[in-house]
């Protein structure tokens, strides 16, 4: 049996480069929301990308802030997406800041 979940969590309406994307009204909703579904899951730990911080052009530092605030219900597991980094992070002290290692090799 697979007990993984997959959510969807819109933080942005547009697309593009040029500036940035991000709502970060929209992180913390969404991240609002994954803490009280955390409890009603049962979850002591979502994963997730740095969401917000690729091509939404956020600043992961506000962003990581923003999920430590709000994931008080579960740890969030940012992993990154390169194959050379398999090791977990949590999101205060995720080691992975270059924007390059979230692009695919």
């Amino acid at each position: 049996q697979d007990d993984r979940i997959i959510v969807n969590c819109m933080t942005q309406q547009d697309v593009g480069t040029d500036s940035r994307k991000v709502d970060y009204d929209a992180v913390r909703s969404c991240m609002r929301s994954l803490n009280q579904m955390a409890t009603y899951w049962g979850a002591t730990e979502i994963g997730m990308p740095r969401i917000g911080a690729g091509l939404a052009g956020g600043d992961w530092d506000i962003i990581a802030k923003i999920i430590d605030e709000e994931a008080t219900n579960f740890t969030a597991v940012v992993g990154c997406r390169r194959r050379h980094h398999d090791d977990r992070h949590r999101s205060q002290s995720c080691q992975c800041a270059d924007h390059d290692c979230w692009q695919d090799d």
